[in-house]
């Protein structure tokens, strides 16, 4: 076999190998190009669950800004009604003294009313 003949086959060895990294990179492509196409539709799945949250936040938001904010003031207002029908502490801890003191005045009437009784 001549030099000739030598460069050819060896030429022509290159090119089968090659041919043969080409059809593995045709593939590599094909598969490159099927992930791509899945994240892309995982990410416009991601997307659309990010708008549907971000709908669900703003209705969350207008529920707290208009119904709890309602609720919260008509319990404030209940709160208020009640402070200012309440009697202030000191005049129940006045009213509690005199009740006492009232006790103690129907206690030693009733017992001379009973002494009275029994004496006559």
């Amino acid at each position: 076999m001549n030099n000739e003949e030598k460069i050819l086959q060896a030429l022509e060895k290159l090119q089968t190998q090659m041919d043969g990294m080409q059809t593995q990179m045709d593939g590599m492509q094909t598969q490159m190009d099927t992930r791509f196409a899945k994240v892309e539709s995982q990410m416009d799945g991601m997307r659309t669950d990010i708008s549907d949250l971000k709908s669900d936040v703003s209705s969350i938001r207008v529920l707290v800004d208009i119904d709890i904010e309602k609720k919260l003031n008509i319990l404030a207002e209940g709160h208020q009604t009640l402070l200012e029908t309440l009697a202030p502490k000191d005049r129940v801890d006045a009213l509690e003294e005199e009740v006492s003191t009232l006790k103690s005045v129907v206690r030693l009437l009733a017992d001379r009313v009973n002494a009275l009784g029994n004496a006559g």
